[in-house]
């Protein structure tokens, strides 16, 4: 694992360090595929839309992927994942959160319903958080937490009706969250606080890593936002579309975006390759990406619009096969 992740940190250019691959692993498939999270190389989950046999959920082992059985959901959109070594947590559409016991395989549905979205989630192994809205009225978010016993409400006094949390990172006494028309809140343990982003475009994704809290978003034009001493500092990339997902892990830290994007942080910079340097050329939508802790990165899309045309791309030693 040393040896992998060494040659991984070698690189100094945006792609191509030597044994490194940037593989397009699948594409075209019938849903898009939103979300990718792992607990290490050899765990990796996907999930996305439900592109006619219920919602897109696998899972890589290292050796071969698994397709998650997820007819009993059909027309149900999963648009994030929270990884545990014993339980996998998948949120989405209609109030929707289903809890996977990994030992037995069992699928529990703990969700509200109704007509609001889930879009983000976390687990901590001692609290789960799952976050949300409905953009299209005007109704309070969803917050929602589970310490161990069952799935509450946690809303009540954080946010106002037309806000919608779209993504929630870090641990439970250090929570950053993320929403529309610039939003953020942290969570110190106690009690919910505002974070003035000085921006009123909708924020995507949060990451909370070793060494960055990273917050991206844009309409039309992407946004990234750093947490430097309690206050976000705009050090967006000029001239570049709306950025949908951020990821760390192994000292790297990238954001990908709008028509291919990958965005990667050198040397206190956002370091973007020109549209003929991109490694895909897909002409479709990042929505997600995920680092493991050797370094190699995972990136999922599609059409976002329609949540259809689902990719996976992996760049890292080797290669893996297209999911099912």
């Amino acid at each position: 694992m040393a040896a992998r992740l060494l040659l991984l940190l070698c690189c100094v250019a945006m792609f191509g360090c030597p044994g490194v691959q940037f593989t397009l692993v699948a594409q075209e498939r019938e849903g898009a595929l939103l979300s990718v999270r792992g607990a290490g190389p050899d765990d990796v989950w996907l999930c996305g839309s439900d592109g006619g046999s219920g919602p897109e959920w696998h899972h890589w082992d290292g050796a071969a992927w698994e397709r998650i059985d997820t007819s009993a959901f059909a027309g149900v959109d999963l648009w994030w994942l929270a990884v545990r070594d014993d339980v996998v947590t998948a949120v989405g559409s209609g109030g929707t959160i289903l809890t996977l016991d990994r030992a037995s395989g069992q699928i529990t549905s703990e969700g509200p319903g109704g007509d609001a979205t889930f879009f983000g989630v976390i687990d901590d192994g001692t609290t789960r958080w799952a976050v949300g809205g409905n953009p299209a009225a005007t109704v309070a978010p969803l917050l929602w937490r589970h310490t161990g016993g069952a799935w509450e409400d946690a809303q009540a006094g954080v946010g106002s009706d037309g806000d919608v949390f779209f993504k929630i990172a870090g641990s439970d006494d250090s929570l950053v969250l993320v929403g529309n028309y610039g939003l953020s809140k942290r969570f110190d343990g106690a009690a919910w606080s505002d974070l003035d982003t000085g921006v009123d475009v909708p924020l995507l994704t949060v990451d909370v890593g070793a060494e960055q809290t990273v917050a991206v978003g844009g309409a039309g034009n992407g946004v990234i936002l750093h947490l430097e001493s309690d206050a976000w500092v705009d050090r967006s990339p000029e001239l570049q579309p709306g950025i949908n997902g951020v990821c760390s892990g192994a000292g790297r830290l990238r954001a990908v975006g709008a028509t291919d994007s990958i965005h990667t942080w050198q040397e206190g910079a956002w370091t973007t390759p020109s549209p003929s340097d991109l490694p895909t050329n897909l002409f479709l939508d990042y929505h997600g990406c995920w680092l493991d802790a050797e370094g190699t990165f995972w990136g999922v899309g599609g059409n976002l619009f329609q949540l259809t045309r689902g990719f996976l791309v992996r760049e890292g030693v080797g290669t893996v096969p297209a999911p099912e």
